[in-house]
């Protein structure tokens, strides 16, 4: 038959049995409707791999260059957050903070300069990511990776009813300047921005996953999965 080569962050439960109601629903339906022969797992830390199965670094964004990080600059992802809520927390916190929002319009009667909002735009992303010490959003897994590798602060909540959003919040590594919780908190959210005063970003040296995976399948031999290439991936 055809083999069949999953990647995605949702195949890296198959490497383990599941440890909690996420994990098992999240097998299930990647079991029964997205099967696969070979499964390459995105993930933020080493698993064991097995001929079939393998857990490698997300594909992600890291600058060329060092950015000049703005220590009171917090970036704001919000496309599906209350916004009401998100401002109202967001209000009440100010200066000497500046919150640089995407996700959500600007409000008629505007009044104050603490948030900023953006329009949708890839190169000001990119531009305020980088400069920015933290990151407040939901629980997806491309910026969270993104934030990890960079290093940033990361305050996240989970959309209510997304398994995997679940899931990327269990699998988060465990870091002073990484929480989480069930929505937006004023006090939560100080508490987390008093942990950023001493954090110094430290981007990850992470491996080109997008080449390993180019070079492992011109190979020829998929099912070529060992140890070495799982040190390969994740280099000390």
């Amino acid at each position: 038959g055809v083999s069949v080569i999953g990647i995605s962050n949702q195949y890296t439960p198959l490497l383990h049995p599941a440890r909690n109601i996420y994990e098992w629903v999240s097998k299930f339906i990647m079991d029964n409707f997205a099967p696969v022969t070979i499964g390459v797992g995105l993930g933020w830390k080493k698993m064991p791999c097995s001929s079939t199965n393998i857990v490698i670094p997300p594909i992600v964004q890291l600058p060329e260059n060092p950015p000049t990080i703005n220590r009171r600059k917090i970036l704001v992802y919000a496309p599906f957050m209350e916004e009401w809520h998100t401002l109202h927390t967001l209000l009440q916190i100010g200066p000497p903070y500046q919150f640089v929002v995407y996700g959500i319009p600007q409000p008629e009667n505007w009044f104050t300069n603490d948030i900023v909002f953006r329009s949708p735009s890839v190169a000001g992303f990119t531009a305020d990511f980088d400069e920015c010490i933290g990151v407040i959003c939901s629980a997806g897994f491309e910026l969270l990776s993104r934030a990890i590798a960079n290093d940033k602060g990361i305050y996240t909540c989970p959309l209510e009813g997304q398994v995997e959003q679940e899931l990327n919040v269990a699998r988060l590594p465990t870091r002073p300047h990484i929480t989480h919780s069930r929505e937006l908190d004023c006090v939560a959210i100080w508490q987390w921005l008093s942990s950023l005063d001493a954090h110094v970003p430290n981007p990850s040296s992470m491996i080109d996953s997008a080449k390993l995976i180019a070079d492992w399948i011109d190979t020829g031999d998929l099912y070529c999965i060992t140890n070495e290439m799982s040190d390969m991936a994740w280099p000390k």
